[in-house]
C-alpha cells in the first residue's frame, strides 16, 4: 500500500474531500433526523461500508453513541460554561451567591434536617421546603428539575 509520502497530490485531495464530504453528509442527516439516528439511517446517504461509517463516527470529535445504540450530534449541547472567561464569571458569581448570609441559613436548616432523620452524608433524597413552610424528603432528580423561573422553586 502507498504511504501518503508517495501519493499522487490528486488522489491525496480526492480522500480529504470524500471525509469531508462523508463527515458534512453524517451530520446534515443527525440534523434531519432531529440531533440522532440510527446506522440505518446514516448508511442510507453515503456509499461506504458499515465497518467505514463506525471507524468515521469513533473519530468525529462531535458525535457520540448513545447507550441505547443511536449516533448523537453532540454541536451545540453544552450544559456548561463553553469559554474560560465564562467559567470563571459563572464560579465568580456562584461564589459570591452561595456566600451570602441567607443561603448559608437556607442550605443549614436543609442540611440541620437531614441530620434530624439521620439521612445526612448518605445519599438519598434531598431535603425540600415546601409552600407551606414545611420540609419534605424529595427524591433528589424531580427536587432539582422543578429550578426554572416560571415554575417557582418551592414543592
Amino acid at each position: 500500500m502507498l504511504g501518503v509520502d508517495n501519493m499522487n497530490p490528486m488522489d491525496l485531495a480526492w480522500i480529504v474531500l470524500k471525509a469531508s464530504s462523508v463527515e458534512s453528509t453524517i451530520v446534515r442527516t443527525l440534523k434531519d433526523e432531529g440531533g440522532a439516528a440510527g446506522l440505518d439511517a446514516l448508511m442510507k446517504p453515503l456509499s461506504i461500508s458499515e465497518a467505514e461509517l463506525k471507524a468515521k463516527l469513533k473519530d468525529m470529535a462531535n458525535v457520540t453513541q448513545h447507550r441505547n445504540g443511536d449516533y448523537i450530534l453532540t454541536d451545540g449541547l453544552h450544559k456548561h460554561a463553553s469559554s474560560p472567561e465564562a467559567l470563571r464569571h459563572k464560579v465568580e458569581y456562584d461564589k459570591k451567591y452561595e456566600s451570602n448570609p441567607e443561603r448559608v441559613k437556607y442550605r443549614e436548616s436543609l442540611n440541620q434536617e437531614r441530620r434530624k432523620r439521620g439521612i445526612y452524608g448518605q445519599g438519598g433524597p434531598d431535603m425540600s421546603h415546601t409552600k407551606e413552610g414545611t420540609m419534605v424528603a424529595e427524591n433528589p432528580h424531580a427536587n432539582r428539575a422543578r429550578h426554572f423561573k416560571e415554575r417557582g422553586t418551592l414543592k
